[in-house]
Formats: structure tokens, sequence, C-alpha cells
């Protein structure tokens, strides 16, 4: 073997060990912020394998099932599962999404919105019996996901909504500034995928939540961590593939209906152009339902004590009467 052959296999093998220490540590970064959750897997019929992590209260009255967004598992939602607990003592459910954390893909079909539609069908109906009344909590596309459920459910008690920064159909059709971002987001993963095998998007930095901004914070860095990991990338370079056209074209999804029994939480980051506000509220069918937290914005909202505070408290008034 030849000297250049054998520096390339030299640095190929330092790559993947790379690679795996970052599997590793986002391992234990995700180990540490579930341990007080009860993990369990099962099989939806789209066939995808998910990854269930339980908290219970001490009541049994109402459950909290959340629904995380793109480029990340449900470890963006433990924060706020954590504080609903303490605030309802109540149960919360977080589940990994299809190819996001602990859970995998069962199918070689090209993501869609009915797929994991599904998917939030078979958590439901795996603990809808033993609980008064089911909520929905989803973020960005999980937000879009849950109204998409609670649509032919409008007229059901037990069931209700809270969607925190939903992606809105229209809303690439609606803001320039949405449109450049989506495509620029497309070459971003795509990019960086294309170097995850190879352990590169370790070091990228500009992947968040922003040390600086929260230092010594247990949930921002299982969140960096995982968000840098080669699973991560893939889950959400094919969800992308498939969301970008829908978004762009704008027509390929009905708007949303206005559901009474749904609520949304915005950042005023967000909410501060005005067809965005719009798209905001026409998810639900009042301006009461509607609550938009200052200072703070599409990241962050779920990163901040302040926000998660805001939200538990807007989530349990007139939503779950215990």
């Amino acid at each position: 073997m030849t000297l250049f052959y054998q520096r390339a296999v030299l640095l190929g093998a330092v790559a993947l060990s790379l690679l795996k220490l970052g599997e590793i540590a986002n391992d234990v970064s995700s180990i540490q912020i579930s341990k007080t959750w009860i993990f369990r897997r099962t099989t939806s019929p789209t066939g995808n394998d998910l990854g269930i992590f339980t908290k219970y209260g001490s009541k049994r009255n109402a459950v909290f099932i959340m629904v995380h967004g793109m480029g990340n598992s449900s470890l963006t939602m433990a924060p706020l599962g954590d504080v609903l607990v303490e605030d309802t003592c109540n149960t919360v459910i977080r589940y990994d999404r299809a190819g996001y954390g602990y859970s995998s893909i069962g199918t070689q079909e090209p993501f869609s919105i009915s797929e994991a539609i599904r998917d939030l069908e078979h958590i439901i109906s795996e603990v809808i019996e033993d609980h008064k009344q089911v909520v929905l909590i989803g973020y960005s596309l999980g937000g879009f996901i849950a109204h998409k459920y609670m649509e032919d459910r409008d007229s059901s008690d037990n069931f209700s909504a809270i969607l925190i920064e939903p992606t809105h159909p229209q809303e690439a059709v609606a803001s320039p500034a949405h449109r450049l971002g989506l495509v620029m987001s497309l070459s971003a993963v795509e990019q960086r995928r294309s170097v995850s095998y190879l352990g590169g998007e370790l070091l990228d930095r500009t992947i968040g939540p922003d040390r600086s901004r929260y230092p010594n914070d247990k949930y921002a860095t299982a969140i960096r961590r995982e968000r840098r990991t080669w699973r991560c990338l893939k889950a959400t370079n094919r969800e992308l593939k498939t969301i970008i056209n829908l978004l762009l074209d704008g027509e390929l999804l009905n708007a949303p209906k206005a559901i009474h029994s749904v609520k949304v939480i915005t950042s005023d980051d967000s909410a501060k152009e005005k067809n965005q506000s719009d798209l905001f509220r026409s998810f639900t069918a009042s301006e009461e339902s509607f609550l938009l937290i200052k200072d703070s914005n599409h990241d962050d909202i779920l990163m901040k004590r302040k926000s998660i505070n805001e939200i538990s408290s807007f989530t349990v008034k007139g939503m779950v009467q215990t």
C-alpha cells in the first residue's frame, strides 16, 4: 500500500471515529435529559418504528402529546414537557417522528404529511382510553401535523391542540423572505449531509442552539449535539424534499380550517410581519385563542424559561380542567 493510500485510510478512520464520538456524545446527552422519562417503542401501521417518552404526573385526567418540528427530535419539546408535568400533574408524551432520535423509518416511500398523521394517530390510539382529554402540542411542522389531525375532530370535546409557530402551507407564497429561506435551507441541509458521512458536521459551529446564548444549559447542549448527527440530517433532508415543494407551490395543500379547540402561540419576531401573523391566526377561530410571546423567536421559544412558562400557563388555562 502506497503512502498516499495509507494516509487516506488513516484520515477515513479518524473521520469515522469523530462521527462515532459525536453519536455517542449525542446519546449521552439524550439519556441525561430523558432519564426521568419512561421510554418504549411502538410500530406504526406505516412501518415506522417510533420511540416514545412518557412522563407521568399524579393525575390521569389529560394526556399531552407533543409533536416536534423538522430538523430535531422530541428533545426540543422536553423542557416544555417537564414544566407541563409540574404545572398540571398530568401525563406528557413526546415521541420521535420517523428517522429522528430513537425512531426509524420503516418505508421506502418519500416523506408525506399523511404518513406523519398516521403515526400520530397510532400514538393517540394507544393512550386515549386511559385519559379523559387529549391535548396535542405541535411545534413548527409538528404544529401543522397536529392541526391536520384536528381538522376532522373539531366537534370532539375531548380533543384540543396548542400550535406553537405552526408551519402554514401558504407562508412561502406570502413572504419572499420565507421563500428564500426555504431554498437556502435545502441547500444547507444537503451540504451538511454530504460531509456528515465523514463527521464534518461535528465541526459546524453554525448549528445551534448557540453555545454562547445558552451556557451550561443541558437542553441546549443535547439539542445542538443531536442536530449535528448524520441521523438527524438524513431525516431532515427526507422531510425537506417533500415540504419544500408543498410550500413553494402554496396550492398543493388546502389552507388550514379555523378550529375552536385550537390555540396558537407565536413569537413576536415571527409575528412582526403582518402576513405571517395573519397566517398564524387562520388556524384558530378566535382572538382569545392566540398568544404572542414577547422577546422570543422561532428558534428560542421552546428554550427560554420565560417563554416555556407562558406557554404552559396558556395551555392549561381553558384547555384542561383537572
